[in-house]
């Protein structure tokens, strides 16, 4: 299930159809083991450590696809446990 809504994400979701890597802001903390990605209307945050991380949600993007159910989004922040993944949009999903 979770390959199919990448999938379908990937296919359905025009910021990720760029192909202009001048669209694309990375950053991470190698220390604290966290990857941030965005790319047009869309954020990918990654936790790919084993400790929780909180990282900064100021923009408010929504949640559209994640990969354990107790990733938390509220009050401008996201809550990553050990080894996750969530992908926000700015747009209503």
């Amino acid at each position: 299930e979770w390959f199919r809504q990448l999938i379908h994400l990937r296919r359905h979701t025009p910021s990720l159809n760029d192909g202009d890597l001048n669209h694309l802001k990375v950053r991470f903390d190698e220390e604290k083991q966290w990857l941030t990605m965005d790319r047009g209307q869309v954020r990918i945050l990654c936790n790919l450590g084993q400790k929780a991380v909180e990282l900064e949600n100021r923009d408010g993007f929504s949640p559209l696809v994640s990969s354990r159910d107790d990733i938390k989004v509220a009050d401008g922040k996201v809550l990553l446990p050990p080894d996750s993944i969530v992908i926000l949009s700015a747009q209503a999903a």
